[in-house]
């Protein structure tokens, strides 16, 4: 049951009032650090913020701090530590939506931020169709194909369908993602564009020199950063390419990249390789304010996302992150980043599987301060206004009015 429920949000036209009691149902949450659990996190605290009642349902992490509660808001945990197969996890995540929705004065409002609870829930509504509504958001691997003759394609074709049929509305997280949701049959009425939202409090400018000095030891030379867990999509070796180039014009370069993943192992030998190990630092996990710290410190932001089979970039919040901080950023023309970096104003965009066009981007900004300077400072002015959590908090409730 909600800790604060009953609460009530004025229409922006005035005197009809609407109550909402909301569950942000996902199967990635805090203490798991990742793109959709922080935005989970982000969207139920601002919705809280609002005076909406809001209940997180989330997965409990095995030898992890769990916290029941973020802020005001209340978190129901539910254990998937035995849920090995298919039909398992659903069946649990069944039970805790079930759970989670019984009791209400209200008909709540279930916002599937996975999409793994998007199949549970439209399956849920199937035979209760009173129970709770349902906004799913969806972000784009789940929108592509596996082929047309591939028994996995065929149950996505059927849960989009479903989440057609069932769904109060869709949340797209860009245009591209919308893009994709239309490709993959979703109704164009119900795809709304919510871009998520950074913390305009964490991410701001700031003075970077203590942590280059801490991280590399050194105050001087250009400082080249990377944010990103390591696989493929991210694009890091296209980066340490790019970094082979420029050592000798830049031969003070360092590359520092932050984020852990399975393709480590691989782009370490490709350091050795180009014999660019002296300048490449393998940063690892880096809390928030350490973030902060490293966006500041950096003179480029470099970002060569990408395609990689089903793997897309939908938005692209480190972009985000960096420009609020002031890094000038060059980042791969790829999927929804190219609706967060406007080329030649906000940013610098290349060809993703273009090393060489990597180095003339980043080649570019290190050879011209005032270029960097303009291009951090519109980006931070014009993300501020775009990308904050207030605005996707707002427009997200504007998507459960429209229904």
């Amino acid at each position: 049951m909600l800790r604060s429920r009953g609460r009530i949000l004025r229409r922006s036209g005035g005197d009809d009032l609407l109550t909402l009691q909301v569950v942000v149902a996902t199967t990635e949450f805090a203490p798991f650090r990742g793109g959709l659990a922080s935005y989970s996190e982000l969207l139920a605290r601002g919705l809280a913020t609002r005076g909406v009642g809001v209940e997180v349902l989330a997965p409990q992490y095995p030898d992890a701090p769990n916290a029941d509660a973020i802020g005001p808001v209340p978190v129901r945990r539910f254990s998937l530590r035995s849920a090995r197969f298919f039909l398992r996890r659903r069946w649990i995540l069944t039970l805790a939506l079930w759970r989670a929705t019984r009791s209400r004065t209200e008909r709540p409002v279930v916002i599937a931020t996975t999409y793994l609870f998007a199949q549970v829930a439209a399956l849920l509504t199937l035979g209760f169709p009173r129970r709770f509504r349902l906004i799913v958001t969806v972000c784009g691997p789940e929108l592509i194909g596996f082929g047309l003759w591939s028994p996995r394609d065929w149950w996505r074709r059927a849960v989009m369908q479903l989440l057609g049929w069932r769904a109060s509305a869709i949340i797209c997280i860009s245009q591209y993602t919308r893009g994709l949701a239309l490709r993959a049959g979703l109704p164009p009425c119900k795809c709304h564009v919510v871009f998520v939202g950074v913390s305009l409090e964490t991410f701001r400018r700031g003075d970077g020199s203590a942590w280059r000095r801490r991280a590399l030891g050194t105050a001087e030379g250009p400082l080249l950063l990377t944010v990103g867990r390591l696989e493929r999509r991210k694009g890091h070796d296209v980066a340490l390419q790019a970094v082979a180039m420029l050592r000798e014009e830049f031969p003070g370069l360092r590359y520092v990249i932050i984020g852990v993943g399975p393709e480590e192992g691989r782009l370490r030998d490709l350091a050795r390789g180009l014999r660019i190990e002296e300048h490449v630092l393998w940063y690892g996990r880096a809390e928030q304010a350490e973030l902060r710290q490293a966006y500041s410190a950096a003179d480029v932001f470099l970002f060569p996302t990408r395609q990689e089979g089903r793997s897309v970039e939908a938005q692209g919040l480190v972009i985000i992150e960096a420009g609020l901080c002031g890094a000038a950023v060059a980042v791969g023309r790829h999927g929804g980043a190219v609706e967060i970096v406007t080329h030649e104003r906000t940013g610098l965009l290349f060809d993703p599987e273009d090393a060489a066009a990597a180095a003339t981007a980043v080649g570019r900004l290190l050879r011209d301060p005032a270029l960097r300077r303009r291009l951090g400072q519109s980006a931070e002015t014009e993300w501020r206004s775009r990308f904050g959590v207030d605005t996707m908090v707002a427009e997200t409730i504007r998507v459960f009015r429209s229904d």
